[in-house]
């Protein structure tokens, strides 16, 4: 269950993507007045237990990375409680265990599949799998992206029992940062109009909180990606349950010469 009251965890690896999705990350720390808790792992053991230069110049790094991120949150005069922690131990360990007492933990990604040999590649799937709280992995912006403020927030909604959840957090993220939801209903096709009737009917239950988003519902007898692959506007969040977590490589891989819109999207897994 996630811990409401938990921080805002966010990966430090000394990269623009990864304080791209600490800047993603303030808004949804401020929203749930909690703190915005910063955190390098370095892999290895700590200075006490090792005798080797090579983990001296790793914790070096580390700090210095979270005291550049801390400054970029300073430097914007950003009303939010920031906690930093260096931590020792394989990065997928320690990111899971921070999950236990987080509201949310965030990671940045230029894209899974590319970086998929890589420890930010497979510790974005790894959380995807097996955190215990919502996983945001933000995916980078290039200089075109940045200008794009009208991505719509998509809801991956199947007929798992927190479809719900995934659905309310879409249209709370939308309403907080002024976008659309789409409510794309993956179901089987013999449903027919039963699948749209059953979305239609959770969306307006759901959006009764939340009246002044935009949202549309769409059933289709398929997957997401195959549907958004054919989605003529650009996409700014995908919002799914942790069943539909083995989506993430396509959803987050890298940019495909046919101009994918989706491509550029970041994921949320909701894991209650």
């Amino acid at each position: 269950m996630t811990n409401l009251t938990g921080p805002v965890v966010v990966g430090i690896d000394g990269s623009a993507a990864a304080l791209h999705a600490m800047q993603w990350a303030v808004q949804e720390a401020l929203a749930r007045d909690v703190a915005l808790r910063l955190v390098h792992v370095v892999e290895g053991p700590t200075p006490h237990t090792s005798p080797h230069q090579h983990f001296d110049l790793e914790t070096q790094y580390g700090q210095t990375a979270l005291r550049a991120a801390e400054a970029a949150l300073t430097d914007t005069y950003t009303p939010v409680k920031i906690d930093t922690a260096l931590i020792y131990g394989p990065v997928d360990t320690v990111l899971v265990d921070e999950s236990l007492d987080a509201a949310m933990i965030c990671l940045g990604s230029v894209g899974v599949d590319k970086l998929a040999s890589t420890v930010l590649g497979s510790t974005a799937l790894t959380l995807a799998t097996q955190a215990h709280c919502p996983v945001a992995i933000i995916r980078d912006q290039d200089q075109h992206d940045l200008a794009r403020t009208d991505g719509w927030i998509v809801a991956v909604i199947d007929r798992q029992p927190d479809s719900h959840v995934v659905l309310g957090h879409a249209l709370d993220i939308a309403r907080r940062r002024k976008a659309r939801v789409l409510a794309l209903g993956v179901w089987s096709a013999e449903l027919g109009e039963t699948a749209y009737d059953e979305l239609d009917r959770q969306l307006r239950d759901c959006q009764q909180s939340y009246p002044d988003v935009h949202a549309r519902a769409v059933a289709v007898p398929a997957s997401a990606p195959p549907y958004l692959e054919n989605w003529d506007e650009p996409v700014a969040l995908v919002v799914m349950g942790s069943a539909e977590a083995d989506l993430v490589p396509r959803l987050l891989g890298p940019r495909h010469p046919s101009g994918l819109r989706y491509a550029n999207c970041s994921v949320l897994v909701i894991r209650d």
